[in-house]
């Protein structure tokens, strides 16, 4: 009787660690979350889109961004006619971005 009554209480123990302690997640237990908005159902999804068109640093002709060449440089993309462009910016990027460098807009929007 003695061992039953010692193997319900550790079977309930661990029934209880599951649901409320570090095995919570198998019973469907909500996601812990740092942040509240997150939390409330509120985040907002944040994605990037692309401008409407860019100018090669390179050989400065306009580019579609959505078919072009691109690269990162100090945080900013870039956005290249070809390869070649690609290639020539990347081996000495200073060249193009300089002291004059282009003006350029993050395009990020919320939604």
């Amino acid at each position: 009787m003695e061992n039953i009554l010692s193997w319900l209480l550790w079977g309930a123990f661990i029934v209880l660690m599951m649901r409320f302690g570090c095995g919570a997640h198998m019973f469907g237990h909500k996601k812990h979350t740092h942040n509240k908005k997150q939390a409330d159902g509120h985040a907002e999804a944040i994605r990037w889109e692309h401008p409407h068109s860019a100018v090669d640093p390179v050989c400065h002709k306009t580019v579609d961004p959505r078919i072009a060449k691109t690269t990162i440089h100090g945080g900013d993309v870039f956005y290249f006619c070809s390869d070649t462009c690609r290639s020539a910016f990347e081996a000495s990027p200073d060249n193009y971005v300089g002291g004059s460098a282009i003006t350029r807009k993050t395009h990020v929007s919320q939604g």
